[in-house]
């Protein structure tokens, strides 16, 4: 590993494994920590070393740190969001399978803490706890196929369909607000 000021190379990765698959899902923990998943494996790399790695087969688009330390995976192919309660649940496998038969395109965490899901074909979840809030097509949403969230100051935000509209949610059960016309300008 090749550290040039704010840029990171993986350079001891085999050039066959370089070659032969191209998607790197990079975590920053701290300034010398990071997960990184690559070549069906997983490593945890802590002061540009790989201090331990495992195979992790299933493909991740991202990852997120939560505030709480627990780490969230948004898995690809409709295997939803995993969440693991520390390093050394990643470590031994041991997570708590969310969101199963969706594909995550975007999740953040709000001030509270509170963590706010997209996904393609299933709408906008949020939970705050242990139960989760849903924007879908029955709650308001003209698609499930949402691409992506920005939060506001005040316990809401706003999200991106597939489709171009534009919508405002917050996290009350209130139906989501269009600011859309219906020739896509806001």
């Amino acid at each position: 590993i090749v550290k040039a000021g704010k840029r990171t190379t993986w350079e001891k990765f085999p050039e066959t494994v370089k070659q032969r698959y191209s998607r790197i899902t990079l975590l920053k923990l701290s300034d010398n920590d990071y997960l990184l998943q690559r070549a069906f494996k997983l490593f945890y790399i802590q002061n540009d070393t790989i201090t331990w790695h495992i195979p992790y087969t299933e493909e991740v688009l991202e990852t997120l740190q939560a505030k709480d330390g627990s780490f969230y995976f948004f898995m690809h192919h409709n295997k939803g969001l995993r969440k693991y309660n520390s390093l050394d649940a990643i470590r031994t496998g041991v997570y708590d399978q969310l969101l199963d038969n969706a594909t995550v395109t975007c999740a953040t965490e709000d001030q509270n803490g509170g963590l706010w899901v997209t996904t393609l074909g299933k709408g906008v979840f949020y939970t705050a706890n242990t139960n989760m809030l849903v924007y879908d097509q029955n709650t308001g949403l003209s698609s499930n196929n949402v691409q992506s969230i920005t939060l506001d100051q005040k316990g809401g935000g706003y999200i991106g369909l597939q489709n171009g509209e534009v919508l405002y949610v917050d996290d009350k059960p209130n139906a989501p607000t269009s600011l859309t016309t219906p020739s896509g300008y806001l």
